[in-house]
């Protein structure tokens, strides 16, 4: 067994027949994990603690650094104590989310994903971590987080400069009804043209990623220009609408706008943007190709580019996609994690993690020459992290 933390190693010195009770005591006034400088270039150390209140098999970290791939992730267990641990090597000023497991199964998940019960059962030992001290969301915490800022995890408290309506469409080509949360800045002129910003998966505002609050902040300080948003929320098919779907691109671009302009009075210029993240970057550039006099700009964060549509043998079929078709004149910001180098659920798409794919589809459009900007943050497949992301995108294209 090896301790790579200073700080665990002097802490374990201390104990003295086996009573730990004041090794929990400083740790739990320090918070964690423990994070510490190396002797590695622009490298940190972060070291997992659990307590084991009655005898356990394992303790698994759960994504973050640790990605999802179980029996890689185990913590060890320093004999004789209660003290479960797992260090990692990471780049400085890390932010990501993560959970633990106690008692994990330590079943491979991949057999899984597309049955909701069953995940559900496999990932009842899921916890956050007791000691961690930046739980979020706060009003009903989730995860446990680090690099989270005070400000970040209370921004959705703070009121709103703009307006904000909410209100259903109907879609002919969809056939169905969906929510739709729509937010005009301050002193917003209705003849006035203005660029409109639409989110997908609008169910995420407030409570896990504040969209409106954030863009409402950069309006006010003057970060970015006046923008309308539309939060579109899902309508019980998510994987179906966001997976390359032509009928939802229409819906996007032409019945909603549509019903923007005609109920609400709306005119809008053509800087007009579309972001999605996860699964819904992929609809978010498919909807920006498709229509891209409607659409000139668009992001897409930590999006899951392995994916592809059940009739294509291959996976990456976006990245195909854009690889094989004529350029349009659009603009892509895309960003995903350093963290995201990990493959556990991808591979029953084709192996390739969500870092490698979102590279793949920046090499791409080099070669296509298209107008993109590529970011890659320091953390995983994380909502805490887009919250940093949508600031950064709004700023490429409004700032």
């Amino acid at each position: 067994m090896i301790l790579r933390s200073s700080t665990l190693n002097k802490l374990v010195d201390k104990i003295k027949n086996q009573n730990t009770s004041e090794f929990w005591d400083e740790i739990e006034s320090l918070g964690t994990p423990l994070i510490e400088e190396t002797d590695i270039a622009e490298k940190q150390l972060v070291t997992f603690l659990y307590k084991e209140v009655e005898p356990i098999k394992n303790v698994v970290v759960i994504s973050g650094p640790a990605g999802m791939d179980y029996q890689r992730n185990k913590m060890e267990k320093i004999p004789n104590t209660d003290i479960w641990f797992r260090s990692y090597l990471v780049d400085e000023n890390p932010k990501f989310q993560y959970l633990l497991s106690p008692n994990d199964p330590l079943t491979y998940p991949i057999e899984l994903i597309h049955d909701s019960k069953k995940m559900e059962e496999r990932e009842a030992s899921f916890i956050m971590d007791p000691l961690n001290k930046f739980p979020y969301p706060t009003n009903e915490p989730m995860i446990s987080t680090v690099g989270l800022s005070k400000e970040d995890a209370s921004f959705k408290d703070n009121s709103l400069w703009g307006k904000v309506e909410e209100f259903s469409v109907w879609s002919e080509c969809m056939e169905n009804n969906r929510n739709i949360t729509l937010y005009l800045p301050k002193y917003c002129e209705q003849e006035r043209k203005l660029s409109l910003v639409t989110i997908l998966d609008g169910d995420l505002h407030p409570h896990i990623l504040p969209a409106l609050h954030i863009i409402d902040q950069l309006i006010n300080n003057k970060n970015i220009k006046p923008v309308a948003v539309l939060l579109v929320h899902n309508a019980g098919q998510r994987e179906k609408d966001m997976g390359c779907n032509n009928k939802f691109a229409t819906f996007l671009s032409e019945e909603l706008t549509s019903y923007l302009e005609k109920e609400k009075g709306l005119i809008f210029g053509n800087e007009n943007c579309i972001c999605g993240f996860n699964f819904g970057g992929i609809a978010s550039l498919y909807t920006t190709y498709q229509y891209p006099t409607v659409y000139k700009n668009t992001i897409m964060v930590s999006t899951s580019l392995y994916w592809s549509p059940n009739d294509f043998k291959e996976s990456e079929y976006l990245v195909w996609y854009m690889s094989t078709r004529e350029k349009r004149e659009i603009s892509i910001y895309l960003e995903c994690g350093k963290m995201e180098n990990h493959s556990e659920f991808q591979r029953c798409f084709g192996g390739a993690s969500n870092l490698l794919t979102n590279r793949h589809l920046r090499n791409v459009l080099t070669a296509k020459e298209y107008s993109y900007s590529y970011y890659e943050f320091n953390g995983g497949h994380d909502f805490i992290q887009w919250i940093d992301s949508l600031r950064r995108g709004l700023m490429n294209f409004y700032g």
